[in-house]
């Protein structure tokens, strides 16, 4: 469906001849079913182009996680502290005597893991691990044990405000995006790629878009996900961002509206929903535009451009530039 959202969304577009995807299979098979949507099942108008091997090598925007020496399997085990205990309530439940699965440390670990939203999820067993009553949020003290709670710091830790080196990760894509629309001679109208689901998050970090403390005059990030409670008014949601489903563009846009000169204008979209970038809204909707778009990415790239350094990387043909568009 997305391909044909798209499609629907720019009729006038032309069909890009190309589309970029990293190579694990169901990146593959999710950039094939775009192409299938897109076309209407002429998928022979689109080459897949699968980003591997010397291409990764010189950005690993495609697939970051792997054999960066900044970004360790390690990060991900630093999470699991904050979902590895079950709240007393939720013991006392998956205890009762009434059922047949006693809670145990390896049991609670897999209670509390963050799973899809609740928006995309429902549990299909009757466990009393699985269950909605088990999970309620009031349950969650401490850690969360809420999947729209524990998910958002799982997320943000490893891959977004929670590592300094996220928005490095993401930046590149950030760059390139704004480098081919800003080229009035691009052969694309539309530019199309797919990746794993670590990156969306480091991309809307270099953004600073979901930023908890955006406009609290600090910028103590990790402050404002706690692991022992539940920030209600955090920014960053996973339940709202999806990082394992999302898609993030960048429009250029003509136009004209009342009090604004005619001219051109960016706007980020998250899951096709319009996101005003924080100090880049001089344009109609709280657009970006062109002058003021291309600043704020200049001011992204003096202080994350710095990809090969920030990641560690020890290979001799490093580049801190994404040029798979080009």
């Amino acid at each position: 469906m997305f391909g044909i959202n798209i499609h629907d969304k720019y009729p006038d577009f032309q069909t890009p001849k190309n589309v970029w995807t990293a190579t694990s299979e169901r990146t593959v098979k999710t950039a094939q079913g775009f192409i299938l949507g897109y076309t209407g099942n002429e998928t022979a108008q689109i080459k897949l182009t699968q980003v591997g091997g010397v291409q990764a090598r010189r950005s690993r925007l495609v697939n970051p996680v792997q054999k960066l020496p900044g970004i360790q399997l390690q990060l991900w085990l630093q999470t699991v502290q904050c979902t590895y205990s079950p709240s007393p309530p939720l013991t006392a439940r998956a205890n009762n005597p009434r059922n047949s699965s006693p809670t145990t440390p390896n049991l609670s670990l897999r209670v509390s893991k963050p799973r899809p939203p609740p928006s995309t999820s429902r549990p299909t067993t009757s466990s009393p691990c699985s269950s909605s009553a088990a999970m309620r949020p009031s349950s969650a003290a401490p850690p969360p044990s809420a999947p729209s709670a524990s998910s958002p710091p799982l997320n943000s830790s490893p891959s977004s405000y929670g590592r300094d080196l996220s928005p490095a990760i993401g930046f590149p894509w950030l760059n390139a995006t704004r480098t081919i629309l800003a080229d009035d001679s691009a052969s694309q109208d539309l530019y199309v790629s797919f990746t794993h689901r670590e990156l969306p998050p480091t991309v809307l970090t270099a953004l600073g878009l979901f930023n908890n403390s955006a406009y609290s005059g600090a910028n103590d990030v990790n402050a404002t996900m706690p692991t022992d409670a539940i920030n209600y008014g955090r920014a960053w949601k996973s339940s709202q961002i999806l990082p394992f489903l999302t898609n993030i563009a960048i429009e250029k846009m003509v136009c004209d509206s009342y009090g604004y000169d005619d001219g051109v204008y960016y706007r980020v979209l998250v899951n096709e929903g319009p996101q005003p970038l924080v100090g880049c809204r001089d344009g109609p909707g709280e657009s970006c535009s062109e002058e003021a778009f291309g600043r704020f990415v200049q001011q992204r790239g003096e202080w994350y451009g710095d990809f090969g350094k920030a990641c560690g990387v020890d290979y001799e043909n490093s580049t801190d530039v994404l040029s798979i568009y080009q």
